[in-house]
């Protein structure tokens, strides 16, 4: 588990514990 920020491009800011999920969702 990793915590760290994920900024989209649409602006939408994941921050807390990264999971699968999230990667997939930020991709694209």
């Amino acid at each position: 588990m990793y915590r760290l920020e994920i900024v989209t491009p649409e602006g939408i800011v994941y921050s807390g514990d990264v999971y699968q999920t999230v990667v997939n969702t930020a991709d694209g």
